[in-house]
């Protein structure tokens, strides 16, 4: 009998739908805050933003305006008359601008999603999370193993889904697995400090060192059955000058902290023109691994038996994402469901309304034309219903 195993791949709408049940009302203006983060970029899309939605009546997301600017400076870059008009140090000028102007903003997002977990959000919704729901949940994953994958860059899914029927962190999330790093090359004192006092039990996460990166196979293994931010956290922070990437510890944000603001430390975010976000994705080899161990799921293909396909069969779960800044996602998974080789039998979508879920699943599974088509479930997420409700029928 062909064993099966769960993919879950979750965006912000979980967030959305959390934030508007009754079980998590007492933490419904927290939840809404931290979609409200990403306000800092008004002042850079907000104006083009409005002018699109008069001429259009449709809203954008701020990473399509983001890649249409982009888009726009290219397109006048590369025509005659503007080079002859603008000098190529000016759209230099341009690019190196907006660019520096998007770091600082996404710089200063980060800063605030660590205020907010200092003020000890994730423990009040950790606080609302019933024994019932956490013993089924550890009992679940017990016996059907399951991957989680969040474009999110908050803690909220981790808080949710990666504890145990204690309340502790289980495998994966935000305290699990680690990487020792034995470099000190371009490391400030602040920083190097830090790092000698966060010791191996803290060590944890995301910490793969510049000369640590012999580990792509094994990553796979380890990974599958964890949660994995797919774009980043606000705890992923890469070091530029060393390469080295490491996961902040609560208990060490406000040291961190410090060191940002006198070392040169970047938020791994994937954030931006959506076609580049696969390119984004490349510049940072923790989330590559993450994302070879997506690719290495849906393929069906068994590590310790190369070449032979694995039996596994997998129940794929879409919840609160349409895909619609993530073309790279979209297409990887219509990609492993299209192959004939394709160990997807089931498709579980929950977004806010079926006729979105059913256009989603029409748009997956449009280049499947062999007779192994997974079948399909709407799943809906009422305002009344408990979140162990929701999970048990998934």
């Amino acid at each position: 009998m062909a064993h099966t195993q769960e993919l879950w791949i979750i965006g912000n709408g979980f967030n959305k739908a959390l934030a508007q049940t009754e079980q998590f009302s007492e933490v419904a203006s927290a939840i809404n805050d931290i979609a409200n983060l990403w306000s800092e970029f008004d002042g850079l899309v907000g104006e083009i933003q409005e002018q699109l939605k008069k001429d259009t009546g449709h809203t954008f997301p701020d990473e399509k305006i983001v890649e249409f600017i982009f888009t726009v400076l290219h397109a006048l870059e590369s025509k005659d008359i503007f080079q002859t008009m603008i000098h190529q140090y000016c759209f230099n000028i341009l690019f190196a601008k907006f660019s520096k102007s998007l770091s600082d903003k996404l710089l200063s997002v980060a800063r605030n999603f660590i205020n907010i977990e200092n003020k000890e959000f994730y423990s009040s919704i950790s606080r609302l999370l019933d024994s019932d729901f956490l013993s089924y949940w550890q009992q679940r994953r017990e016996k059907v193993p399951t991957t989680l994958i969040t474009t999110n860059y908050d803690g909220i899914i981790d808080t949710v889904f990666a504890r145990d029927k204690q309340g502790h962190f289980g495998k994966g999330g935000m305290g699990d697995y680690f990487r020792s790093c034995d470099s000190d090359k371009h490391i400030s004192s602040c920083t190097q400090e830090y790092v000698n006092g966060l010791g191996d039990q803290q060590w944890r996460g995301v910490g793969f060192c510049f000369n640590d990166f012999a580990y792509l196979e094994s990553s796979m293994k380890l990974f599958t059955g964890t949660l994995l931010h797919l774009h980043g956290s606000y705890k992923f922070w890469k070091h530029i000058d060393s390469g080295i990437e490491l996961k902040i510890d609560k208990s060490a944000t406000g040291a961190f902290m410090d060191c940002i603001e006198n070392d040169n430390w970047f938020p791994m975010v994937v954030f931006g023109p959506p076609s580049q976000k696969l390119q984004t994705i490349g510049k940072y080899k923790t989330l590559q691994a993450h994302y070879s161990s997506l690719k290495y799921i849906l393929t069906g293909w068994s590590s310790s038996d190369k070449g032979k396909q694995s039996s596994s069969q997998i129940k794929l779960v879409i919840w609160g994402t349409k895909f619609n800044s993530d073309p790279h996602l979209l297409e990887l998974l219509k990609s492993a469901i299209g192959s004939p080789k394709s160990n997807i039998n089931e498709v579980v979508i929950l977004l806010s309304n079926e006729t979105s879920a059913k256009s989603l699943f029409k748009n997956l599974t449009s280049n499947t034309s062999h007779p192994s088509k997974p079948s399909f479930r709407y799943v809906s997420f009422s305002n009344s219903q408990n979140l162990l409700d929701v999970v048990k029928v998934i």
